[in-house]
């Protein structure tokens, strides 16, 4: 994978990937995950899969590989994932398993990306897929500091559960089909959006260079809990917080100051 200029593949160790195969993927799929798969393509594609109550367990990023189904989720929640979903395949004919043969890598800049290979790009983020890996020493970390000041959507394991899809701009980002039929937790995904702006949105937040982190609170000056964070790389951080009441500064757990950037509602 060649990049232009300064452009560098960065290895994704925190992402894995799900194959799914079987002539019931799709049909199977279509009534888990907040996407309508039926448009599913050879690129990735954002979504969501949710519980019963409508919050995340998951924003995947879905491609079609010739009649199977592949799947980009944080390495940390894959293989609960798959028992969960093959919890819910029953009858049908769907096989699902951790895919070993494909990397995931992500750009930051524009890239020189085989047509081969699916990507999906927001802003000046992209990520890929690739059975061909790269050696690299770049951090890893730097891409996700970029796809944090992009907003990019992303649930990891201390966030299972904690979040709406529009809590993490997934609405915004295409990853949520609305009327597209029921699927679990569609039904309060869709209420919320029948309310218009919802409650709470996705912010981007910058301050000191910190290590990766994702979950826990967010703090206002006086030490009272008031936004959760998604996931923090280096300056910038995704911060889940109220539409009405967007703080201007917000504290981590240690102390460090956080500025915001920008908002998305």
């Amino acid at each position: 994978m060649n990049t232009p200029g300064t452009c560098t593949a960065f290895p994704l160790s925190r992402l894995g990937v799900l194959r799914l195969t079987g002539p019931d993927v799709l049909s199977f799929l279509q009534g888990q995950v907040t996407l309508d798969v039926s448009k599913l393509n050879k690129s990735l594609k954002p979504a969501g899969y949710c519980d019963p109550k409508g919050r995340l367990l998951s924003v995947f990023y879905l491609t079609k590989s010739d009649s199977d189904v592949l799947i980009v989720t944080p390495r940390d929640t894959a293989q609960s994932l798959c028992r969960r979903l093959t919890l819910y395949t029953l009858r049908r004919r769907v096989h699902i398993a951790v895919e070993e043969d494909f990397f995931v890598y992500g750009v930051v800049g524009t890239p020189d990306i085989p047509e081969t290979c699916p990507r999906y790009t927001k802003g000046a983020v992209t990520l890929t897929l690739t059975q061909i890996p790269e050696k690299s020493d770049a951090d890893e970390d730097s891409w996700w500091e970029a796809a944090a000041r992009e907003a990019l959507p992303c649930v990891f394991l201390k966030t299972q559960g904690l979040f709406l899809p529009q809590s993490v701009n997934l609405d915004l980002t295409g990853g949520v089909t609305f009327g597209k039929g029921c699927y679990v937790g569609q039904e309060i995904v869709s209420r919320i959006h029948s309310l218009g702006t919802p409650s709470r949105r996705a912010a981007v937040y910058e301050g000191p260079s910190m290590p990766f982190n994702a979950g826990g609170d967010v703090f206002d000056d006086e030490r009272n809990p008031r936004a959760v964070l998604i996931y923090q790389a280096g300056r910038y951080a995704l911060i889940e917080c109220a539409v009405r009441d967007t703080p201007q500064t917000l504290y981590l757990e240690n102390g460090q100051p956080l500025t915001l950037v920008s908002q998305t509602h």
